[in-house]
């Protein structure tokens, strides 16, 4: 990926992001970001499965079986999460003494950045599908071609069609580059196959101009004022006395 110096402010919060979750990484380490994400990942699981459990202590809690529903499902998902860390934390002090220093800040850092192009892909994606078309945040910055890329890799993996195609961004029916070459100089714009035919149909042929009959007097035929008119050359003779 070639960074120019024409960077966005896109740029710039997405690089922004990466650097600042690299970092992170590299000074919390390995372990200790691979258990949280592990306690995250079964407190959610354990939370999914178990939450039933709790409906009929928390019962009395509220007639709103939203809010019993939400109750159970945090306090399963605290719970095991708070477990998770504890375990966790107990594994990273036998790891610890069996792993370098800065063999683990190391692996920090590649996770660091794993999670950063997660969530870069992510605020992509959604930011594709909430701003107008003919914004152009998302395409005019240097890393979005990169980004368009991951985010369709990503929505790859979305199995239900309807939500693909909600969360694909969204394109301007007539882009500002396509109006722009139309209008350059020096470039064939292509004809509609339409009007293309309706150029090279031959015209209609023009209908004779009517002809007045013979000895039909004409508008520059008409008298003028005081003279008097001309005899017609089909007038009929005069009778001889």
């Amino acid at each position: 990926m070639e960074i120019g110096t024409n960077l966005t402010f896109y740029d710039l919060l997405v690089l922004g992001l990466l650097l600042l979750l690299v970092a992170r990484g590299l000074w919390v380490g390995f372990l200790k970001q691979i258990i949280s994400l592990v306690a995250l990942y079964f407190g959610y699981i354990v939370a999914s499965q178990y939450h039933d459990r709790l409906f009929p202590f928390l019962r009395d809690l509220s007639g709103n079986p939203k809010v019993v529903f939400f109750a159970s499902y945090a306090l399963v998902f605290v719970a095991t999460y708070i477990l998770a860390v504890l375990a966790g934390k107990g594994l990273h002090y036998v790891v610890k003494v069996t792993m370098a220093g800065w063999f683990d800040r190391l692996l920090g850092g590649f996770l660091g950045l794993a999670k950063g192009v997660l969530l870069v892909v992510l605020m992509h994606m959604v930011l594709g599908t909430i701003l107008a078309p003919e914004n152009e945040l998302l395409r005019t910055c240097e890393t979005c071609d990169e980004l368009n890329a991951a985010t369709g890799l990503a929505l790859e993996l979305v199995s239900n069609e309807e939500a693909r195609k909600a969360l694909m961004q969204q394109v301007p029916a007539i882009s500002v580059d396509t109006v722009k070459d139309y209008l350059a100089p020096g470039v064939k714009v292509p004809v509609p196959a339409r009007v293309k035919a309706e150029m090279t149909s031959p015209a209609p042929a023009n209908p004779p101009a009517a002809q007045a009959p013979p000895g039909a007097a004409s508008f520059w035929d008409e008298p003028k004022v005081g003279q008097k008119p001309a005899a017609s050359a089909t007038a009929a003779p005069k009778p001889r006395p």
